[in-house]
């Protein structure tokens, strides 16, 4: 081994060596805060264990059993993880293995990008070193997600993508590394097509002969095959199951977020702030001092690093833990940062007096930017260990009961699907759309807040789970309303750092859509041509008493669309028209307003008024209608013996002492 090999693996083995420390004080840390109890730092981590254990037991591609879908952005990492359940039947701590060696090889990678771009050893190991020391990408090491495999097949991708380009051969290695990197993570066609676009810049600046071209385009076109047939089947199979191209996933990160791009700038800066502020300081130096030279994969690296968050800020605006969408350009962010610092060398060797100050100097700088990493480190390791402990304590715990509380066919509808779902073996039906693509149709162009509300109500109604698991700060509306869901268990955070919310509540459910009702009294009288009283239940069912409450049970079929949000009036009253109980709501609270119906919508709505207490001892009329509240404008009744008439009688009722 010559002297160069030597170094370069003494440089690898002590990037790994700090690596390996980092990675056991992230273990350490969660070992202290969980009290022993390993876990995963994020919900999701559970999303890709439900897929491969159903995988490997021959379920197929799917979340639940028997219903395959496009619900995992990473189908190759699937993959990999139903292999290590056929081995022994575990899947998070293999997961977390794998997810951790290619936290390793990806700052070896990083070390090697670096000396390929930088041309300088000590700059590459400083590359190397921090990157085993960055703290989110740590954090995504420990995960057990397909983060860090996705950032090393990148890094080798774009280091192969150079070879190829600088020796003029056709692109077959690149394309397939990047097929296997759109496997692991959709944002891997973003990176495919910036290297095709790299490559057809760099033919076109070599200005090759005329009549060569058409030999260079079919030399082209075969790694651009190559890569399709990579990536092609699981494209195949998302639009045979959804009609989508691209997986559920990419739609549900992507619509309704309600967020501004200038907003996701100004967080997706801090990140990168906080992540190394000496490095930050000098990246903008330092990609330009990358874009300065002549050689190297300097092009794609900078496009990637520079284009994803661009993309990110207008497609889907949303940093979702901790970034971990771009987690893996941190290594690309450290090379520019520590691009700017080798820079500033450069520039103070010049002009320095003596060399031995500028190494000084170079030496300096190097052990201040490891000095400021350590720290940062060190939170990330406080932070991934809470995180683990939330994800534990909520949807983990949460899980469990389940699985012990709920019978073995129960369907639970989830706003987060991996853990509870995992642990309790239930059906799912997904709010978000991860594995329930009809959920992202049904509130797509929804706005935040009730619209989203009333929509979900809808779509849960016609699914009809048996409970439903929710964060209640998500849906407000909905949580509230005891017409449709009962609260029976909840889990709170004292230290929320990763959930959806601090608290999560299990309901048992009345959907308000019904698809065949049983009703005690029908009536079938239409209103307006637009809604179709069904019938009703009255509870208490024999005679009213004064100051008692009554529950009165309306059964409205939508007959026709509108777009005005009609009210419901209910009246107790006597043959002289005074009301002696009243209520009035939109239907079902709110959670089912009239312009939401479609025309074969039956919709149970409940009503509760009290009987006045001074109400004389006698028969009385039940009344009810519908009215446009802003201009006081009744429905009226288009046949039976009401017809013309602006409100229904129901029944006469007695009231007794």
């Amino acid at each position: 081994m010559n002297g160069r090999k030597s170094r370069r693996w003494r440089d690898v083995t002590l990037i790994v060596g700090v690596g390996l420390a980092a990675l056991a004080g992230f273990a350490l840390a969660e070992w202290h805060r969980t009290g022993g109890q390993p876990g995963a730092p994020l919900d999701d981590v559970y999303i890709h264990l439900q897929f491969a254990r159903n995988l490997a037991t021959g379920q197929g591609l799917a979340f639940n059993p028997g219903q395959p879908t496009p619900g995992s952005t990473s189908p190759l990492w699937t993959l990999l993880l139903a292999g290590f359940y056929r081995l022994g039947g575990d899947l998070l701590l293999p997961a977390r293995a794998a997810s951790a060696v290619a936290c390793l090889l990806t700052s070896v990678a990083a070390y090697a990008l670096a000396r390929r771009l930088l041309d300088d050893r000590g700059a590459a190991l400083l590359t190397g070193l921090l990157t085993a020391l960055s703290g989110r990408l740590v954090w995504a090491g420990s995960s057990g997600m397909e983060t860090t495999l996705f950032a090393l097949v990148s890094l080798v991708g774009i280091l192969r993508h150079d070879t190829e380009q600088q020796s003029g051969r056709p692109a077959f290695g690149s394309a397939a590394l990047f097929g296997v990197a759109s496997l692991l993570r959709p944002e891997g066609y973003f990176l495919f097509a910036l290297a095709c676009l790299d490559r057809g810049l760099g033919l076109w600046l070599g200005r090759h002969e005329i009549k060569a071209w058409p030999r260079r385009l079919a030399l082209e076109t075969l790694p651009v095959g190559l890569y399709l047939a990579l990536v092609t089947p699981y494209l195949a199979f998302s639009y045979a199951t959804t009609g989508h191209w691209l997986p559920n996933t990419f739609r549900a990160v992507s619509g309704n977020v309600g967020y501004l791009p200038l907003r996701y700038g100004r967080e997706y800066l801090a990140l990168i702030l906080g992540d190394h502020p000496l490095l930050a300081v000098f990246l903008p130096a330092g990609m330009v001092a990358l874009g300065a030279r002549r050689q190297g994969p300097w092009s794609l690296t900078l496009a990637w690093a520079v284009g994803l968050p661009l993309v990110n800020a207008w497609a889907a605006p949303r940093l979702r833990h901790h970034g971990r969408y771009t987690m893996p350009l941190i290594p690309l962010y450290v090379l520019a940062g520590v691009a700017g610092l080798a820079a500033l060398v450069a520039w103070g060797q010049k002009r320095a007096a003596s060399p031995a100050f500028a190494r000084r100097a170079r030496t300096g700088l190097a052990v201040l930017a490891l000095a400021v990493a350590l720290p940062v480190a060190v939170w990330w390791a406080g932070q991934f260990a809470w995180n683990v402990d939330n994800v534990n304590d909520m949807q983990v715990a949460l899980g469990h009961w389940a699985a012990g509380n709920t019978p073995l066919d129960a369907t639970l509808a989830l706003n987060d699907i991996g853990a509870i779902g995992y642990f309790s073996q239930r059906r799912v039906v997904d709010v978000v759309g991860l594995v329930s693509p009809g959920a992202i149709d049904a509130l797509q162009d929804k706005s935040p807040g009730r619209e989203q509300n009333v929509a979900l109500c809808r779509y849960l109604s016609y699914r009809a789970p048996d409970y439903a698991v929710l964060f209640p700060n998500w849906y407000p509306e909905l949580t509230r309303n005891r017409q449709v869901l009962t609260p029976i268990h909840s889990v709170q955070l004292a230290n929320n750092t990763i959930a959806g919310g601090k608290e999560m509540v299990v309901y048992r459910p009345r959907w308000p859509y019904v698809i065949d009702p049983s009703i005690a009294h029908p009536v079938d009288k239409d209103l307006g041509g637009l809604v179709r009283l069904r019938g009703f239940d009255l509870s208490p069912g024999g005679e009213l008493v004064p100051g008692s409450e009554t529950r009165l049970t309306l059964y409205w079929e939508s007959l026709a669309t509108t777009q005005t949000d009609y009210k419901v009036f209910v009246h107790l009253a006597d043959d002289a028209e005074r009301i002696w109980g009243q209520h009035d709501s939109h239907p079902v609270g709110d959670l089912a307003p009239t312009s939401f119906w479609q025309p074969g919508d039956v919709v149970r709505d409940e009503h509760i008024f009290v009987v006045a207490p001074d109400a004389p001892s006698g028969e009385y009329r039940l009344l009810a209608g519908l009215y446009d509240e802003t201009t006081a404008t009744r429905l009226v009744v288009e046949r039976g013996p009401d017809a013309g008439g602006d409100r229904l009688v129901l029944a006469r009722v007695k009231v007794g002492p």
